[in-house]
């Protein structure tokens, strides 16, 4: 059995997009377990996992983690759950938005476990419907890939739909757009996956559970590697975005394999009761490596110039980033 403690730091409850608590959330799920366990102390656990805010964190963080009385006492076990966009690996943890570049032996790449479109799931009875689109896109334009797409939109003619969200509708969609979005995803043969702020997106899991073919178009991405994603999506550079049409033609005889897989895939791995299963699996395997450092141990590789660095955050970048930004006032 293994005994997770669930920890937050001080002043930061962490709340799913139901309004419901991350914690409680996590709790529902482990308990559908028969191997896993949430535990009233961080002495009795096996794994500690911190659930964190989803905001951009810089040099002030490390303080922040160090303070906490939690992570001071029994830091070689703490492992992180980060859905950042831009997240900086301060600790071991599962990550979806991190690089494939920057990933180590310590850190794990997940996908979402609490989603904004709660009506995706009711949608999802009715995956059967007929497409009557090859592909569909709605996203705002926040990344080069997106870009690409409204670039090239009017080139693919009117069976790719490729549209903005409403205005103003950040994170604050109405039931209608909600159940607007998803009709248009069920409407595709492909999904348009591109990534966004960060090199993930939710739209990847949604087509998947809403069992339509994947086309991911992000050269970041770091893919969960409990799938083989070549048998249940399309992976595509993002230089090749020119030639998506090309891809519509030859590849459309295996939409509707390729969707059945991504279905398949969803239940089995990325389903949130399945999901956490195989996360924590993955992260009691990265503390019984020994890969947790103490806290002392964390305080001398924070205070390493090279790991800012790695994540564009050194002192000498954060100063020719000011410049830059002076200069082109």
């Amino acid at each position: 059995m293994t005994k997770i403690y669930l920890h937050t730091l001080a002043n930061e409850d962490v709340i799913a997009w139901s309004g419901e608590s991350f914690r409680e959330l996590l709790t529902r799920l482990i308990n559908d377990s028969s191997d896993i366990a949430v535990c009233a102390s961080p002495a009795e656990a096996n794994l500690i996992l911190l659930l964190e805010k989803c905001v951009q964190k810089g040099r002030t963080h490390a303080d922040k983690l160090l303070a906490d009385p939690v992570i001071a006492q029994h830091a070689p076990k703490v492992c992180t759950l980060n859905i950042d966009d831009h997240p900086v690996p301060f600790l071991p943890g599962g990550y979806v938005n991190l690089p494939r570049t920057q990933h180590r032996a310590d850190t794990v790449a997940t996908g979402y476990l609490m989603v904004p479109n709660e009506r995706v799931t009711q949608w999802a009875k009715q995956r059967h419907q007929a497409r009557t689109k090859l592909a569909t896109f709605r996203g705002s334009i926040n990344c080069p890939a997106r870009e690409q797409l409204f670039a090239l939109r009017d080139s693919f003619g009117d069976e790719v739909l490729i549209e903005k969200p409403p205005a103003d509708a950040w994170y604050n969609h109405t039931i209608e757009a909600k159940d607007n979005y998803c009709q248009e995803l069920l409407a595709g043969h492909f999904a348009l996956c591109p990534g966004g702020l960060g090199p993930s997106t939710y739209r990847l899991y949604e087509a998947m559970q809403l069992e339509r073919a994947p086309i991911i178009l992000s050269d970041r991405w770091a893919p969960p590697d409990v799938v083989d994603w070549s048998q249940c999506a399309i992976t595509l550079p993002e230089k090749g975005i020119k030639n998506l049409c090309r891809v519509f033609d030859g590849r459309l005889p295996e939409a509707d394999a390729l969707a059945a897989q991504a279905r398949q895939a969803w239940e089995q791995y990325f389903a949130p009761e399945k999901q956490i299963v195989w996360i924590i699996e993955k992260l009691s395997a990265v503390i019984k490596s020994g890969a947790g450092k103490t806290a002392d141990g964390y305080r001398r590789h924070w205070n390493r110039e090279a790991f800012w660095a790695q994540h564009g955050l050194a002192r000498h970048q954060q100063i020719l980033r000011r410049a830059k930004k002076l200069l082109g006032r």
